[in-house]
C-alpha cells in the first residue's frame, strides 16, 4: 500500500497506520478483543475493504453469535493491513444519544463521511420516526458516495424497524452473512 511513496512519506504513513491501529485496539472493549476465527464471508468482505471496493455488510444472528466481535475484529485487521480509512462503531444506544435533541449536526456529518460506519444491534432499541429520519440522512449521504456501512442485527429483514427507504439503501450492494451457533456469552467464551 505504501510502495509508491518516497521513504519519508512511507515512514510517516506507516507510523500513522500504527497509531490508528493502536488507538482502535486500545478502544476495543476487552470482551471483543479476544482472538478467534473470522467467518470466511466476512474475511472476503474485509479483503474488499482493504482494496477499496467494499460493499455494505449486514451480520445477522441470534444474540451472542459474535456479530459485534466480528465488527471490532474486521476494523482491527483492516488497520493492521494498512487500510487508511476512518471507522466508528455505534451501538443502538449510542445512536439514540447521537440523535437526541439538540442535534449535533457536525457529528452527523462526520458519521456520514466516515470511511466505514458500523451500526451495532440495529433494532435493539425502539426506533422512533425522529431516529429514522436522522438515520436516513446519514445513510443516504453514505449511499450516494458508496461508503460502506456495516449493520448487525438479530433480525434479517430490517424494513419493519427502519422503513423501506433506509432498508433499500442498506440492501444496495449488500453482503448479508448469517452467524449462527451457540450464545458465546452463555458458553463463557
Amino acid at each position: 500500500m505504501f510502495d509508491d511513496m518516497d521513504d519519508a512519506e512511507s515512514e510517516r504513513q506507516h507510523r500513522l497506520a500504527a497509531e490508528r491501529l493502536a488507538r482502535w485496539t486500545a478502544d476495543t472493549p476487552p470482551v471483543f478483543a479476544r482472538e478467534g476465527h473470522v467467518h470466511p464471508d466476512v474475511a472476503e468482505w474485509l479483503d474488499g475493504l482493504t482494496r477499496g471496493r467494499a460493499t455494505n455488510l449486514t451480520l445477522v444472528g441470534e444474540p451472542g453469535t459474535t456479530k459485534t466481535w466480528h465488527c471490532y475484529r474486521l476494523v482491527r485487521e483492516a488497520l493492521a493491513a494498512g487500510w487508511q480509512g476512518s471507522a466508528r462503531l455505534l451501538t443502538s444506544q449510542q445512536w439514540k444519544r447521537a440523535v437526541t435533541p439538540p442535534l449535533d449536526y457536525a457529528d452527523l456529518d462526520r458519521l456520514a463521511g466516515l470511511s466505514l460506519l458500523i451500526l451495532d444491534d440495529l433494532g435493539a432499541t425502539r426506533i422512533s420516526d425522529w431516529d429514522a429520519e436522522n438515520l436516513l440522512g446519514v445513510l443516504d449521504e453514505r449511499w450516494k458516495f458508496r461508503r460502506p456501512t456495516v449493520v448487525t442485527s438479530n433480525v434479517a429483514d430490517v424494513r419493519s424497524m427502519v422503513g423501506e427507504r433506509i432498508a433499500s439503501r442498506l440492501a444496495d450492494d449488500q453482503l448479508m452473512v448469517t452467524l449462527d451457533g451457540p450464545d458465546m456469552r452463555r458458553e463463557g467464551r
